[in-house]
């Protein structure tokens, strides 16, 4: 698959001709095929043997190679599975404990210019004057769209206090510029919390996500609600991508007796 992903072919392949690498693709998938693997040892064989070939052909580092391989075999273990870089690993680890060090925007995937689909209450970017809708255009002197979102949103992560110049355009298509100070931003889980029909006495609250808060956010909001009139709730996880289990099962606790 990395083959015919751009990152991957501008990186490693940029010196290769198509037909080089669609010479690489059907020699390996052969090769790989005619071994039957059993053990932990025959897998190792034909990946190292896989590295050799592509290092051979393709100038392709080895341990590229063997990266690939790591990320295919977890991607197939089953729907829930993939493998987490570093920096993957450290935006889940934040989201799980609730905080992290950033300018405190939520950014629509994959999209360049970067817009910022949300600004987190109490951090950085709301101070700074950004809204929902703004487009970054460049971060210190890079543009993003010249290196792409994945590279761009990198860039705007950094130690805490340290500094990032911004120029992002409004939906008026105002051009502006804003120099923001990374630090630690609380991201809540439980969100719009709010009585929506006081004389019914139905309350709402959103559950974004499930981190190691979660349960005293509820609690907090429950009883508030409770001291509003409360008598009957609506949860919306609509939109919730999961988080830590035990967060997830401490709130349920608050509702169910048993099971």
């Amino acid at each position: 698959v990395a083959l015919t992903e751009p990152g991957f072919v501008e990186r490693y392949l940029a010196a290769q001709s198509p037909e080089q690498i669609e010479f690489f693709r059907t020699s390996i998938h052969k090769q790989t095929l005619a071994n039957r693997i059993t053990t932990h040892a025959d897998a190792r064989n034909v990946v190292a043997e896989a590295a050799r070939t592509a290092q051979q052909q393709l100038q392709i580092p080895p341990a590229a190679t063997v990266m690939q391989f790591v990320f295919g075999a977890i991607g197939l273990l089953d729907p829930y599975s993939s493998f987490l870089s570093s920096s993957e690993l450290g935006e889940v680890e934040s989201q799980i404990e609730g905080n992290f060090v950033g300018l405190g925007i939520a950014l629509q995937p994959h999209e360049v210019p970067l817009r910022v689909l949300s600004v987190i209450p109490g951090g950085p970017a709301l101070e700074a004057g950004m809204q929902p809708g703004d487009l970054i255009l460049k971060i210190d002197s890079v543009v993003c769209e010249e290196v792409g979102a994945e590279k761009a949103a990198d860039l705007l992560r950094g130690p805490d206090q340290s500094e990032v110049r911004l120029v992002m355009r409004r939906t008026t298509g105002e051009v502006f510029e804003r120099t923001v100070a990374r630090r630690r931003v609380e991201v809540p889980s439980v969100e719009d919390v709010q009585i929506i029909e006081p004389n019914e006495g139905i309350a709402y609250l959103k559950i974004s996500s499930f981190q190691k808060t979660t349960a005293p956010e509820l609690d907090e909001a429950l009883w508030n609600m409770h001291r509003a009139g409360m008598r009957s709730l609506i949860i919306d996880v609509r939109g919730n991508p999961g988080g830590w289990l035990d967060a997830s099962v401490a709130v349920a606790d608050r509702f169910l007796a048993e099971g």
